[in-house]
């Protein structure tokens, strides 16, 4: 695992930073992280200001458990620094890495950057986000203890928006069923209580349809739609709960697939009409050409 992790010139207080279970008395909260995820490696964003005020206390509390990685940055004042600060984090990522990124004392627009990081990061190097991590100082409990809290489930929003990108330009729903057999799995892999069960049969569902017209199947198409309805309807519940992202594009799925629900000529004209609004060409003029044979 490899930690890009952000320290800023504040005036940090020594805290009892507090995740799940773990706890670890100290001011800054790269020690902490070190000591909990035991990374192979640490990236630390530095400004000059951060350097000169906090990285010669840090630095000597994570010698010799992990390998260290100064990461120069700008301040990021200008478009120009964030774009500098956007590469700075592109390079020292590898292909396929397993990454665990903190924000706790990230600067001014910073997270956001990060955020944007790292969908670009997992769309291009195929990484793997194991952690994001902030430290909220600011959330003290009565006992002092500063909570860390795992941000990590928003980042699978990325996830969720390039599947429902996918679906919206191509009518392809496979990505979104993919992302529904995920949270099952990861459910009933975690024990959770009350972990889905129809989630993949909708995911199955979903798939269906979506294989039949991208392969023009036309007379399996319109049985996979109709079955279809009643999957989202046996998962509703679970949707609301598991996979939220899904809420809002329930109803763009039905009415995408609804106009195909049967096996005539009429449905096969709408249906190449459909083909050539999304870029599939070759699926139009294949249908275009039983329908006039028809």
């Amino acid at each position: 695992m490899k930690l890009i992790t952000l320290l800023g010139t504040g005036k940090y207080e020594e805290t009892v930073y507090r995740w799940a279970e773990r706890e670890k008395s100290t001011r800054f909260i790269q020690e902490a992280l070190v000591e909990w995820l035991q990374p192979k490696t640490t990236c630390v964003l530095l400004t000059q200001g951060a350097r000169n005020k906090n990285w010669g206390a840090c630095r000597p509390l994570l010698e010799g458990k992990t390998n260290i990685q100064e990461v120069d940055i700008p301040d990021g004042k200008s478009e120009q620094e964030l774009r500098q600060i956007f590469s700075a984090i592109d390079r020292v990522v590898e292909e396929g890495d397993t990454l665990a990124f903190d924000i706790t004392h990230s600067f001014r627009s910073l997270p956001m950057i990060t955020l944007l990081v790292i969908a670009y990061l997992k769309q291009v190097k195929s990484v793997q986000i194991a952690h994001l991590l902030y430290g909220a100082f600011e959330a003290k409990n009565e006992k002092g203890q500063t909570p860390v809290f795992e941000l990590t489930p928003f980042v699978e929003l990325l996830d969720w928006l390039t599947a429902a990108k996918m679906f919206i330009a191509t009518g392809d729903s496979r990505e979104l069923a993919g992302l529904l057999e995920k949270e099952q799995n990861t459910a009933w892999r975690l024990q959770q209580p009350n972990a889905p069960r129809r989630l993949k049969s909708l995911a199955n569902a979903l798939k269906k349809v979506s294989s039949n017209l991208l392969l023009s199947r036309v007379p399996l198409l319109a049985e996979s739609v109709k079955s279809l309805r009643p999957a989202i309807e046996d998962a509703q519940a679970e949707i609301g709960e598991h996979a939220t992202p899904l809420i809002p594009l329930l109803k763009q799925i039905e009415q995408a697939y609804r106009p195909f629900e049967h096996d005539d000529l009429q449905t096969q004209l709408e249906l190449i009409g459909w083909y050539l609004e999304r870029g599939h060409v070759v699926q139009a003029m294949t249908l275009a050409r039983e329908w006039l044979i028809s």
